[in-house]
């Protein structure tokens, strides 16, 4: 059914997102255009495929606006709304409509808990847990963080993606280094789509903290090389401000301060695809390399046909 396929393009979409694979994203995306049905049939699939490559790939601005406009869609469908609404309110934080992002994906685990789907109800206290990392509410962060943790011992869940992510930043931010390589461990074995082949930023931005910590990262262990042309193939991709800050410690730790700085205030001034501030903790990390706090966000790349889109 047309439903069916546009679904499974959008799932390819985010698989081209998580393995940098932009080129093959644009051209599946473009492909499907070609044989859709006219815009009254299955408007809310065509409409989610638009918002997830808009995200994705194209322009975050005009994906924000689209997540609204299937919010409103969706409200009156319990079905589509527990399906949808997760994905939507990542799309809207993205594009930097936190508290909109917030009010959606709270809504999301409601209703994931109504219909006791337990597995997305971690998932989303989970991110939920993200987004208020990010935006500095640390005692809400924690809050959801633990709600994620007792979620999956009660019900007997694999640790979300999320959820394990989470809990090794917090591992590295208080230091506690064997917390954080354990948790790698059990993130790499669960999920095999981080591991080689694959390209996973995440994976190896964790790496190098974890060296960084530790006083070990120099020459011989950073694998630079691998480093950069990670950074080469997923600046312009989303989820990129952990990897970024990894990278610049690595150059930094290797003697190629110039290469670092050229690199980082390119990833903030031209590449970065969220409109959503730094963190706070990476904010802080910049300015203490000399960065302002209007260095992130002045320009909005967009992958679709090599455009930049400012979004000031």
């Amino acid at each position: 059914s047309l439903e069916h396929r546009l679904d499974a393009a959008r799932i390819y979409l985010y698989a081209a997102e998580q393995h940098l694979a932009s080129d093959e994203g644009i051209a599946l995306y473009k492909e499907v255009a070609s044989y859709r049905e006219p815009r009254h049939a299955a408007i809310e699939q065509q409409l989610h495929l638009d918002m997830s490559f808009h995200c994705c790939f194209g322009d975050m601005t005009k994906a924000g606006d689209m997540a609204s406009e299937l919010r409103t869609l969706v409200r009156s469908s319990q079905e589509s709304a527990h399906r949808m609404l997760g994905n939507i309110g990542i799309v809207l934080f993205r594009a930097g409509r936190a508290s909109e992002a917030l009010a959606v994906i709270h809504d999301a685990a409601s209703f994931s808990l109504r219909f006791g789907l337990m597995t997305t109800s971690a998932n989303l206290s989970a991110y939920l847990s993200t987004i208020y990392f990010t935006i500095g509410d640390e005692p809400n962060g924690h809050l959801w963080h633990q709600r994620a943790d007792d979620i999956c011992r009660q019900h007997v869940l694999a640790d979300p993606f999320y959820h394990i992510s989470n809990r090794i930043e917090l591992s590295l931010r208080r230091g506690d280094i064997e917390a954080a390589k354990q948790d790698l461990e059990l993130w790499e074995g669960a999920y095999q789509g981080i591991v080689a082949p694959y390209p996973s930023r995440a994976r190896h931005a964790f790496r190098v903290m974890a060296l960084h910590l530790e006083g070990q990262l120099r020459n011989d262990t950073a694998d630079i090389d691998a480093l950069l042309r990670l950074d080469d193939l997923g600046r312009n991709i989303a989820e990129h401000d952990g990897f970024a800050h990894a990278l610049y410690l690595a150059l930094e730790s290797c003697g190629l301060i110039e290469e670092a700085h050229a690199r980082f205030t390119r990833y903030l001034r031209h590449s970065r695809r969220e409109l959503h501030p730094l963190s706070r903790y990476l904010a802080d990390f910049a300015a203490s390399r000399g960065f302002a706090p209007g260095d992130a966000g002045s320009e909005h790349r967009s992958t679709l046909d090599g455009r930049v889109m400012t979004t000031t």
